[in-house]
């Protein structure tokens, strides 16, 4: 691995610091009312950055196999979500 944990950790400073800067501090005031929406976005980017790490570690695993899998995954932790917002069992 590149980096010691303070890099990394100095890394995620500045990323964060990017996003309030390119987004405004101002956003930052209305989070309680799309709290739910944030948690979203920022799980996706989570989701995408643990890929990333395990992509890069399974480098013997055909990129087809890592990509179902991250398909199938994403899909489980979907589902329930969808499920309670869509409420299907209503339609009829």
């Amino acid at each position: 691995m590149r980096g010691s944990p303070p890099l990394r950790l100095a890394g995620v400073a500045l990323g964060v610091a990017g996003i309030v800067i390119l987004v405004g501090a101002d956003a930052l005031d209305e989070l309680g009312g799309h709290l739910l929406h944030a948690l979203a976005i920022v799980g996706a980017a989570l989701r995408y950055a643990v890929n990333t790490v395990l992509a890069r570690r399974a480098r013997t695993i055909d990129p087809n196999v890592l990509a179902t899998g991250t398909v199938a995954t994403g899909f489980v932790l979907i589902l329930p979500f969808s499920l309670i917002a869509d409420a299907p069992w209503t339609w009829c």
